[in-house]
């Protein structure tokens, strides 16, 4: 059930909160029970990214109000007001609590003043951001107090053209500036399968002491997003220094001042599988392959091949994981830093 609601100055909350009464009443046709979290959802009009399956996903799991934000409509901004509800148990049907503004001409429907008054302040605030990332969005330090944390993907900017680099770096200067601001990457969350992959091939004890012969690496498969963020994850875990950026190469320095360069070649989805191989001092080779049924073989000199289960994350298991965290990823924030140094 839908109501549109025109308004052309702050949005009439009272009238919102009894349309969305009036639409979960119709759509649950019973208790619901409260929601868990407000997240709050900031596209361009007509852009999908794979929300609705995301959303689909946790719908029965977490009741929560959802604000979407869509910007590129003509004439005044609006409000729709809609639930979807899943059958729950005896305490109630879980539902979303969904608001559409459609941002006009007049831009006020991305405004906070215009939307605000809609967040339950009790619960934990998400805010899902799906536009460019460059230069910084200003609204963010305007909702700042009011977010927990925000949600970025980029990989969604890398196909909006956007350098995830130059991106890396801003959100590396922000949380330098304004350590309290908390960021969640889609992109770093899908290279987990990957960065699990690359702790197993130094599992046995007998292949630890090759984390210091590394001489180069070399990543086939990921997007530019992901690459990166796993170069920038290995950096900040064995202590390397950025020292250069040459297109798909970062060249680094490990603590023992020795260079290493790591090389991100032939990129495509994680999906249709990966290949990672790093070369050892004196020759040696140690790979994680992965064939895109969430699969991977490890080879490496002195334990042979071995196989892991390694599993790449649905975009809807993602976000669930997020909204499910209070605390922020503290080593995320950490691998952005090493961005910094160039």
């Amino acid at each position: 059930m839908e109501k549109a609601v025109t308004m052309a100055g702050p949005i009439n909350s009272r009238q919102i909160e009894e349309e969305i009464k009036r639409a979960l009443s119709e759509s649950a046709g019973a208790a619901t029970r409260a929601s868990l979290f407000n997240l709050i959802i900031f596209k361009q009009a007509f852009q999908e990214f794979g929300i609705d399956s995301s959303l689909n996903y946790i719908l029965g799991k977490r009741p929560a109000r959802i604000i979407f934000i869509d910007s590129g409509f003509p004439g005044q901004s609006q409000a729709v007001v809609s639930a979807r509800c899943y059958p729950g148990s005896t305490d109630g049907a879980v539902c979303f609590e969904e608001v559409h503004i459609q941002n006009g001409d007049d831009d006020i429907g991305r405004d906070p003043g215009f939307w605000s008054s809609l967040i339950i302040r009790e619960i934990p605030l998400y805010v899902w951001w799906l536009e460019s990332l460059i230069p910084f969005p200003e609204i963010f330090s305007q909702i700042d107090e009011l977010a927990d944390r925000f949600l970025i993907n980029t990989g969604v900017n890398e196909s909006l053209d956007e350098d995830p680099f130059q991106i890396v770096q801003s959100l590396a200067f922000q949380l330098n500036k304004n350590p309290s601001m908390s960021f969640a990457d889609f992109s770093w969350q899908r290279i987990k399968p990957l960065r699990k992959g690359t702790a197993a091939l130094f599992e046995p004890e007998a292949e630890r002491h090759y984390l210091t012969e590394i001489e180069a690496i070399v990543l086939n498969g990921g997007n530019s997003s992901e690459g990166l963020l796993y170069f920038l994850w290995l950096a900040e875990r064995l202590g390397w220094q950025l020292k250069n950026r040459d297109g798909n190469k970062l060249l680094m320095d490990k603590s023992d001042g020795a260079g290493i360069v790591l090389n991100h070649e032939n990129k495509g989805s994680l999906e249709s599988g990966f290949l990672l191989e790093l070369y050892i001092r004196g020759g040696d080779r140690m790979a994680l392959q992965c064939s895109g049924d969430n699969c991977a073989l490890i080879s490496s000199p002195d334990s042979g091949k071995r196989t892991i289960a390694l599993q790449l994350p649905s975009q809807g298991e993602i976000l669930l994981k997020e909204v499910d965290s209070s605390e922020a990823d503290l080593l995320y924030h950490k691998a952005l830093a090493r961005s910094a140094a160039i």
